[in-house]
Order: structure tokens, then sequence, then C-alpha cells
């Protein structure tokens, strides 16, 4: 017996001893951080942001390498086939991490089994925002207005399965409502201002500043509590549509594989960008609540998430274009 534990003990040693080697050797050159948006994007903002200061603390480079298309699913699909040694990251969306996994069956990965969770860096949540003729000034009439004009009221959003796309779906699963949905390839808001489209959710920093020039109207926001860049505007929540909480968010994912000495110390380094006064500020200036939870949480929150967006998706008969 004694000479089992001192065989255990001593592989303990070991164990010990190879995973503070992989976190003090880490990282042995650049680090290539994915960003699967266009440059200006919030996620691209919050990746140059954090990847400066990552540079700083570790000593080596950390190259931004914007990959967009297919609602992020390029840029995350190249991240799974890195080598996990964490020296390829990519700061995703939820739309490619949660979404797209079952509206697209036929991608290259499943954030499940190719991604080794890091954090969650904060939330953006949408606003739901009218053009400024619409006759409904909140969430109770705009049902009311739909259930008059079944299916004639439209909704606009950046895409299928984009969190926008998803809000109003909810907004109708919930209120037994039928809207249509008119998705774009970009930017909406043009078209909202010249009342082509009756409504959308739309980005709320984006958004924010044409409902305050008066151009648009905003009614109500999709989180579960109201944001601090728009007090004043309530939740679809409280307005009338209990549970409705549809919140997108960005977060940090290593190739699956990656050594969890190699995570902590990525995450240790994340917190630490995420909780620097400068960072904060100009990520809460765009919109950002801030989350920057633990790689168990954010493992957890996927694993919630994801058969919940699959089964609105199944219910809702949504189809990728």
């Amino acid at each position: 017996m004694k000479r089992r534990h001192v065989v255990a003990d001593a592989a303990s040693l070991v164990f010990s001893a190879s995973r503070a080697n992989a976190q003090q050797d880490y990282p042995s050159k650049p680090v290539r951080l994915i960003v699967p948006f266009p440059p200006g994007n919030p996620a691209d903002l919050a990746a140059r942001l954090i990847g400066e200061r990552w540079s700083a603390q570790w000593g080596q480079p950390v190259v931004i390498d914007n990959v967009p298309g297919a609602a992020g699913t390029i840029g995350v699909g190249r991240a799974a086939k890195a080598a996990p040694d964490g020296h390829t990251l990519v700061l995703s969306g939820d739309a490619a991490a949660v979404t797209n996994i079952t509206l697209m069956p036929t991608l290259s990965y499943d954030t499940r089994r190719d991604f080794a969770p890091i954090t969650q860096v904060g939330s953006t949540p949408n606003l739901l925002v009218v053009r400024k003729d619409l006759p409904a000034n909140n969430v109770g009439e705009l049902v009311e207005l739909a259930r008059k004009r079944p299916g004639s009221l439209t909704y606009a959003s950046t895409g299928i399965g984009t969190s926008q796309h998803l809000c109003g779906e909810i907004l109708c699963q919930l209120t037994g409502i039928e809207m249509v949905h008119v998705p774009y390839k970009d930017l909406y808001i043009n078209d909202l201002m010249a009342g082509r489209v009756d409504m959308g959710f739309a980005n709320t920093v984006t958004s924010l500043q044409q409902a305050r020039a008066g151009a648009i109207r905003a009614i109500a926001v999709s989180s579960a509590h109201r944001v601090a860049v728009a007090p004043d505007v309530p939740t679809v929540a409280e307005s009338g549509v209990p549970g409705f909480d549809v919140t997108p968010w960005f977060g940090f994912l290593a190739p699956a594989g990656t050594p969890a000495a190699i995570v902590d110390k990525i995450h240790a380094a994340a917190i630490k960008a995420i909780g620097d006064p400068a960072v904060r500020a100009r990520l809460e200036e765009r919109g950002f609540e801030i989350i920057a939870n633990t790689p168990q949480a954010f493992e957890a929150a996927l694993k919630t998430e994801i058969p919940r967006i699959a089964e609105l998706i199944r219910v809702r008969g949504i189809k990728a274009q």
C-alpha cells in the first residue's frame, strides 16, 4: 500500500510540474487571434484592445486575423483545425458558436467537441427599434398591432440565425404573433429610417444614436435587465413578455485539446485585460456588458444555450439560406 501511495504521489508531482512548465513556456511564439468579423465590428475592437494587453503581458505579438464570412463560421472553422497549443485562438460570437451548429448541419465543427472555452468577454444586447411612424409606443401595443395585422408587419435582421433574427422569432413564439422576417446582408437601419421595414432588433450603440436623433424609436431592450447606455428603455420581458432574454455575446475559444494549464493562463490574462479600466471603458462605450466568466461557467452556458436554440430552430422551422 505504501508503495502505491509513493507511485501515485510521484505521478501527481510529475503532472503538476508539467502543467507548471506549460504555463511558464506559453506563449513561445506569436499568438494568432482569429476574429470572424470585419474590422470595426465590436468583436474586432474587443480583440484589439485585449490583444494589446496580452502582448504586453506575454512579451509576444498577438496578431489579429480578421476572417469574416458565413455568420462567423469560416473563421471559427479555421480555429477548430488549428494546433491545440494556445497559439491560435478565436473570439467567437454566439451565432457561430451556438446557433449555426444546428442551423448549418454540414459545418466542419461542433463547439462542444472542437473547442475549449476560455471566457465570455461580454454581451451586447439589442434594442427593439421601430420606424418612427409605426403606431406602437411599446411592446404591448406592438403585439396588439401584429395581432390585428397577422403576417403583414416586417422585422429586419442582419441575417438568418443572427441574434437579431432569433429575437424576432422568440418574440413571435412567446406572444403567438406572426411577422415577416426580412434578412439583410449588412446593416438595415437606413431602410428602417426610410420606412421600408417596420422594426428590427439592432446593435444598441448604433441604433441608439439614430433613436436619440428621432429617426427611429427604441421601445425595448432584448436582455433580461436594462442596459447602462439606455437606462430609460425597458426590457421586452418587463414590457409584457415574461421570459424574453436574448443576449448576444462574444467569447474566447481555444482548439480542443489545448492543455488546461495554457487555458488557465489565457483566462487569467483575459480577466486582467478586461479589468483594465481603459479597456473596460472602451468596451462599455460600444455597448458591451462585461461578463468575464470562468471556463467552467462558459462551458455551462454553451451546454444550456445550444439545445435551447436548437429547439427554437426546430419549432419555428428556421432554415439556413
